[in-house]
């Protein structure tokens, strides 16, 4: 059996910003912008999703 996995979300403060991180310096292929906010990216077979958030943010959610 396989399994692949579908995509990895990446919160971030401004994705936005970050984008040209991941393009530039990792050499992901930026795949589309959603409503400004979130980013989708791809490199070979991984896709990420650049969305807005804090690690304050989710360290509240997994209490």
């Amino acid at each position: 059996m396989n399994t692949k996995l579908g995509h990895l979300e990446i919160f971030v403060k401004e994705p936005l910003k970050a984008k040209d991180f991941y393009i530039n310096i990792l050499g992901f292929e930026l795949v589309e912008t959603q409503d400004e906010k979130f980013v989708w990216l791809k490199m070979g077979d991984s896709l990420i999703l650049l969305r807005p958030g804090s690690s304050e943010m989710n360290s509240e959610t997994s209490k």
